[in-house]
């Protein structure tokens, strides 16, 4: 039996499970690879089926994240996505390219955020965080990253 998805609470509002969120604003936010991005890209088996992996920062972060790549110990420029001011995990947390909207959705950054690709994630290095989420124990270097949605309002 497949337990159903928790639901999100933002700011001490429930807002529905996750599932249902991202599946509202898919269309809207989610950055799609093009067909010849996926192509150029190997498809590793346990990587949940996806070549690439998201990540979803506040813009503030974008000068640090170009420069150093994605370190959890730099935090502090801005809030994390959830509103958080300290790293929730020692890690980065990534999602799938359909799982984008969901991040995009509960920007609680108190800006506008950016879309960040994540290469080579190998997915026997994701770590669940408890409630459906991963992260990678690492700090991914610069070269692994490429922006892809800059400047995206809070919603």
């Amino acid at each position: 039996m497949i337990p159903a998805p928790l639901p999100t609470v933002v700011n001490g509002q429930r807002r529905g499970s996750s599932r249902a969120l991202a599946r509202r604003s898919a269309a809207v936010l989610t950055p799609r690879l093009t067909e010849a991005e996926t192509s150029l890209l190997p498809i590793t088996p346990g990587v949940l089926n996806t070549p690439r992996h998201f990540h979803v920062s506040s813009v503030v972060n974008r000068q640090s994240i170009t420069r150093h790549g994605l370190d959890w110990t730099r935090m502090g420029a801005a809030r994390g996505i959830t509103g958080s001011r300290r790293p929730e995990v020692e890690g980065i947390f990534v999602c799938r390219d359909e799982d984008v909207s969901f991040f995009l959705q509960i920007n609680n950054t108190g800006g506008p955020v950016d879309g960040w690709a994540v290469d080579d994630v190998d997915g026997a290095s994701l770590l669940d965080n408890g409630n459906g989420f991963f992260h990678l124990s690492e700090r991914i270097p610069a070269a692994r990253i490429r922006l892809v949605r800059s400047d995206v309002p809070a919603q």
